[in-house]
Parts: structure tokens; C-alpha cells; sequence
């Protein structure tokens, strides 16, 4: 298959799924007519009226013939009210027609005129109700056929979204579809304008496939004038502006440290990883990275790292660092991503740095204890050493002292402080 071939068969689909749609369309309205017609009809005060006309003009009926009249015409309107669904508004209206005919049958004029207003009142009031309800019970099977394909839809949309796992988008998206499943399962089928409120939550669930459309062509290993083209038969203008902007502007390569890295130390290897290159390019497409130390850049390109090159550098000392990567074709720059990267100091080298601290410390500390025995020693005027016994016990406390002072004291302080 050619991608004229193509092309021409997904013309095909398209025309054949608006035809359909076009068709559906005429035949639900053609339901919806017929409906609201036929609840016009059981709500048509024409009966009521043709009593009155029996009897012919107003201004020649007596009094006696009025009454007789007003009194068939509310009996009429009251056995036309079978067809009210509305336990509560046939009520109010059976109750109305029923004063009607008590004020007919007493000959109570003004009864008459009040029963008949408030029937005609309360008539006028629930007609557009019931042709709405008759209407909603033609449009429901649409609407239940509509709720299940769209539902069908969500779900096909949910898949292409797991196949984007990664992204920080697919959190959003799914949470957009999830409501969308949820608000189309909720809606009543009783509703004329199921139809609408159905077509308003594939809106938003659309919304979403055209982002994971976007981001899947964005990301397409294809060159990119087909991409191109493909964003112009979506018909989505904002999947046309991503690849227009992509084919003259730089995108976001998405440098990061690994993931499988705990944190960047001074003198051990930072692992990096790129997220976001393009499948499409490939050897001709150079990738430089900027370290941030002044060292020497790391270049390669794309190709390889689309085939997992290393990319790794070590850092000499603790600091943060802002690294940078471009991707660029024949100079001219088609990627960039910038990263401030933190290097920790290494362990081995603060160990080392109090080892440096407390081997000194014990130099001065005998150094000092020596002097001080040198000058006690000397001006005590003392005999001999061994003349007496109390020699031996000095001797034998500034050697314990001295010992303590040079060794065992700065250890404990430095297992202090390391713990």
C-alpha cells in the first residue's frame, strides 16, 4: 500500500461515516416530529371546542344552553386528561374541570369563567412538557446507541493513552476521560436533549484523543511533511500549528539525570538519559552537552543515542551545575534542553578532610601536653627520676593522659560527629 492508497481509503471511511451520520440524523428528527405531533394532538382543545359550537353562536345561547354547553366541554377537557403522565399536573387540572361542571350544573357564571381560566391556564403550561416528554422518549434509543458507541470510543481512546505511559500529561488525560465515562453513564435517557449533552462530554473525551494525536505525531517516526500532511486531514489546527512550529523551531530534548540514579556525588559518574528526541532523526542530526564545569563537551549523534549510547560525566567537586544539550542539523539548532544539576560532595573525600582535621588536632594536643611536662619537670627542681615513688605514679598519669589526648579522644569525637 502506497500512501496514496491510503489516503484515498481514509477518504472513503470518512465520507461513508458522514453520509451515515447525516442519515441517522434525518431519521431521528423525522421520530422527533412525529412524536410532537402526536402529543399535540392528545393535548388539542379542539374537542372541548366543537361541544361549544353544537350549540351554535354565543350571542343567541340562553343562559340554560350556555351552561349545558361549558358543562360538556369541561366533561370533554376532563376525559382528555388520560393522557397527562403528570400525576401531580392531572391532578391540579381534573380538580379545575371538576369546579367547572359543579359551577355549570348550579348556574354559577363566574364559577364557569374562573374553572375554565385556570384549566386553560394550567393546559398552556404543561403542553411543552409533554410533547418535550413524548419527544425524549423517541430520541432514548439514539441516545442509549450514541452513550454505548461513545462509551466504546473513551475506551479505545484510554488504550492510546496507556501507551503514552510516561508522559506528565497522562495523568490529565486520564482523569479527562474518567469523567467523561462517568458523566455519560449518569445521563438520563429521559432527556430531549440527551443527545446534546451526550455529543458536549465526547467533546471533551475528542479533546483528549486530538492531545495524545498531537503528542504521537510530534513524536512520529516519519519525515516531516508527512507529518504534516497528516495533521492537515485530521482537521485538528492545533496539531497543524505543533508540526509547523516543530519544522522551524527548536524542541524540547528533554535532558534529565537517570532515574536509576539516586543522586549526582562529586567524583562518581552522573548517568543522564534524553527523553523527548525524535525517532525520526539519525546520524546527521549532532547532539552536543554543555557539563557546566568548563570541561570538554560530550558530542555524538542522535542515532546513537536512539541506540542507548551512555551519556556520563563526572564531576570533580560539589556544586550545582547548569547543563545544556543541542541537537542541531548542519549548525542550525532543531534541539535544546537545559538542566541545573546538583553534585553532592563524596563521602570519601569529607571523610578524608576530617581525618586531615583531627590528625592535626592530636599533634597540637600532644604537642601541648608535652610542653607542659617539659616546663613542670624543669622548674620543679625535682631529683633524679626514680629518686621516689611518687615518680612512677606522675609518670604513669601523664602517660595516660598524654596517650588518651592523642588517640583515644579525637577518635571518639570524630565517630561522634560521623554518626
Amino acid at each position: 500500500m502506497t500512501l496514496e492508497n491510503l489516503r484515498d481509503a481514509h477518504a472513503l471511511i470518512e465520507d461513508a461515516v458522514t453520509e451515515s451520520l447525516r442519515a441517522r440524523a434525518a431519521v431521528i428528527l423525522d421520530k422527533v416530529h412525529e412524536a410532537a405531533n402526536a402529543a399535540g394532538d392528545e393535548m388539542s382543545v379542539e374537542p372541548m371546542f366543537a361541544e361549544l359550537t353544537k350549540l351554535g353562536p354565543p350571542a343567541s345561547l340562553s343562559d340554560s344552553d350556555y351552561f349545558k354547553g361549558m358543562g360538556a366541554a369541561f366533561a370533554v377537557w376532563r376525559r382528555a386528561m388520560a393522557h397527562i403522565e403528570d400525576d401531580a399536573a392531572r391532578a391540579t387540572m381534573d380538580a379545575a374541570a371538576a369546579a367547572g361542571i359543579d359551577a355549570a350544573a348550579h348556574q354559577d357564571k363566574a364559577g364557569v369563567k374562573k374553572a375554565y381560566e385556570t384549566l386553560k391556564a394550567d393546559w398552556r403550561d404543561y403542553l411543552p412538557k409533554h410533547i418535550a416528554a413524548a419527544s425524549a422518549r423517541a430520541v432514548a434509543p439514539y441516545c442509549d446507541e450514541i452513550r454505548k458507541g461513545t462509551l466504546q470510543e473513551i475506551a479505545f481512546m484510554g488504550e492510546s493513552v496507556k501507551l503514552q505511559s510516561g508522559r506528565p500529561e497522562v495523568a490529565e488525560w486520564e482523569s479527562a476521560l474518567d469523567r467523561a465515562r462517568i458523566n455519560l453513564q449518569m445521563q438520563p435517557s429521559g432527556d430531549v436533549d440527551c443527545i446534546g449533552k451526550l455529543n458536549d462530554e465526547y467533546g471533551q473525551a475528542i479533546a483528549v484523543s486530538g492531545a495524545v494525536f498531537r503528542r504521537g505525531l510530534e513524536d512520529a517516526g516519519i519525515p516531516m511533511d508527512a507529518r504534516l500532511d497528516a495533521a492537515n486531514r485530521s482537521g485538528d489546527a492545533a496539531a497543524v500549528a505543533l508540526i509547523q512550529q516543530l519544522s522551524i523551531a527548536p524542541r524540547d530534548i528533554s535532558l534529565k539525570v537517570s532515574p536509576l540514579l539516586k543522586e549526582a556525588v562529586a567524583g562518581d559518574r552522573v548517568l543522564f538519559v534524553f527523553d523527548s528526541l525524535d525517532p525520526n532523526w539519525g546520524p546527521g542530526v549532532d547532539v552536543a552537552v554543555d557539563w557546566g564545569d568548563r570541561s570538554a563537551k560530550f558530542r555524538t549523534d542522535a542515532q546513537k543515542l536512539l541506540r542507548n549510547e551512555p551519556v556520563e560525566h563526572i564531576y570533580p567537586f560539589a556544586q550545582t551545575f547548569n547543563v545544556t544539550a543541542t541537537a542541531s542539523i548542519r549548525g542550525s539548532d532543531v534541539g535544546r534542553s537545559a538542566l541545573p544539576v546538583v553534585v553532592a560532595p563524596s563521602p570519601a573525600s569529607l571523610a578524608e578532610r576530617l581525618a586531615d582535621v583531627f590528625l592535626t588536632s592530636q599533634f597540637a594536643l600532644a604537642l601541648l601536653i608535652a610542653s607542659v611536662v617539659y616546663y613542670w619537670r624543669f622548674h620543679s627542681g625535682a631529683v633524679t627520676f626514680g629518686a621516689i615513688s611518687l615518680h612512677y605514679v606522675q609518670a604513669f598519669a601523664l602517660g595516660f593522659v598524654a596517650y588518651a589526648a592523642v588517640a583515644d579522644l579525637p577518635k571518639a569525637f570524630a565517630d561522634l560527629i560521623l554518626k
